[in-house]
């Protein structure tokens, strides 16, 4: 399959832009392809277009609506999953004990330095 590139000059027809889909026509012969360098563009015959074009547009118009729900759904099992983990991690707070250095610690609790349990009793 030949492929043209843009800023190319061409016979006239109607191209398809492989990166972006997109149909377009060329009016006259030797016309210049729209587009940049990279863009590849393959010659289309008129009747294939004729077909193509709006069977693409129905396609979309009929799974448009169900991409939307996808989306919506997938958005609201998103946020639920969010929330019960954070609801976890709320809860978990309370159980779990997190060592924060230069606060006091919680009452009734022992010191941790093995030193100052171990020392002899103060005399005087």
């Amino acid at each position: 399959m030949k492929t043209d590139k843009g800023t190319q000059k061409t016979a006239k027809g109607s191209y398809l832009n492989l990166k972006s889909w997109d149909f377009t026509q060329v009016e006259a012969n030797d016309d210049v392809l729209p587009g940049e360098m990279t863009a590849a563009y393959v010659k289309v015959p008129t009747p294939v277009a004729a077909v193509a074009g709006p069977l693409i547009g129905m396609v979309f118009l009929i799974f448009l609506p169900f991409m939307g729900i996808v989306g919506f759904l997938g958005f609201i099992a998103f946020r639920i999953y969010a929330g019960f983990r954070a609801l976890g991690r709320t809860m978990a707070q309370g159980v779990v004990y997190r060592r924060q250095p230069g606060r006091a610690p919680p009452r009734g609790s022992r010191p941790r330095c093995p030193v100052e349990a171990s020392a002899p009793p103060r005399r005087g």
